[in-house]
């Protein structure tokens, strides 16, 4: 299957645009999931702490005694924040207040989380340090939507951990500000191929019009007719047409010498009062004057010269001929 120049122009340009807006829109979708993860982190970081703070005013924790005024302060909170699990567990990981879906009191957190000893929790516990969740951009080829950001920051008295407070927050808003800003470069992407694909069909065609008439004029000219192409435009395509039309001007002319040399030479043998036949180099007969066929009493030839002379009883070589 043939494709046209103007084709070929129209892919390489929407290719162009395509590669832009892929790699473009995958810079954007990048950053916008980072900006809105650190936005999340800040937030259960900063409501961590302020849990820290409210609950360790005295520099002392007892769940038992104080659990009820805990969970009260607590419930204050999650109401302005409902997308975050607040849970408050012991040195040792176990859940001593709940206010959230996936834990309920006494649960161990590095045992019934999905995430095991590899989540926030254990790295705590392990480490005395605060530990937040780790993002996986949707790009890092694992195939999986990140379902929290989590936070566990260690409530430590010296040395000795007394709780941990423990947030996990939702991913909705991150991830819903990532499908409008896809849906946004979609469009972009579906409306900057269109407006590549008209203009580059408007660009090719500037290209290939003149070359479509080259083309046409060659073949013309292969056929005998000369006809000149306008020339609108000074580039390289225009001192083209300019060095064709000076070709095929310079063609003319010679072949109209040519053919009045022929003629000339034509008129000059019709003339003769002897009958001539002319051969070129192969034995086929180019010419034959009018007194040729009356002499020989013939309307029409036959046009090799092996094939004439014999006809006539004349034995002639024109291999021996052409050696004289």
């Amino acid at each position: 299957m043939r494709v046209s120049i103007q084709w070929k122009i129209i892919g390489i340009y929407l290719s162009v645009v395509l590669v832009i807006m892929i790699a473009s829109g995958s810079f954007i979708i990048v950053k916008i999931e980072e900006q809105y993860f650190k936005r999340v982190r800040s937030s259960v970081e900063a409501m961590a702490t302020s849990i820290r703070d409210i609950l360790w005013i005295e520099g002392r924790l007892n769940f038992e005694d104080d659990r009820d005024g805990m969970i009260d302060i607590l419930k204050n909170l999650v109401n302005v924040t409902e997308e975050m699990d607040i849970y408050i567990l012991d040195g040792n990981g176990y859940v001593q207040i709940a206010l959230g879906k996936q834990f309920t009191r006494g649960d161990y957190i590095p045992v019934n989380h999905p995430n095991g000893f590899a989540g926030v929790v254990n790295e705590t516990l392990s480490t005395g340090l605060s530990t937040t969740t780790k993002w996986q951009y949707l790009g890092s080829g694992r195939g999986t939507f990140q379902d929290t950001v989590e936070h566990a920051l260690p409530i430590k008295d010296s040395n000795n951990m007394q709780a941990i407070i423990y947030i996990i927050s939702g991913t909705n808003e991150i991830y819903d500000n990532v499908d409008a800003v896809m849906n946004t470069l979609g469009l972009g992407t579906l409306f900057a191929l269109a407006l590549a694909g008209a203009l580059s069909a408007i660009f090719s065609r500037m290209i290939t019009q003149p070359i479509k008439a080259l083309t046409t004029s060659a073949k013309l000219l292969a056929e005998g007719a000369f006809q000149k192409i306008p020339n609108q435009s000074n580039d390289e395509i225009g001192q083209l047409t300019q060095s064709f039309n000076s070709m095929a001007f310079e063609l003319q002319r010679i072949m109209l010498d040519v053919s009045s040399e022929k003629s000339k030479l034509e008129r000059i043998l019709e003339n003769l009062a002897d009958g001539v036949m002319a051969f070129n180099r192969q034995g086929v007969l180019i010419h034959a004057n009018s007194v040729c066929y009356d002499m020989l009493d013939k309307t029409q030839m036959d046009h090799r010269f092996d094939y004439i002379f014999p006809k006539f009883g004349l034995d002639l070589s024109f291999d021996k001929i052409i050696l004289l």
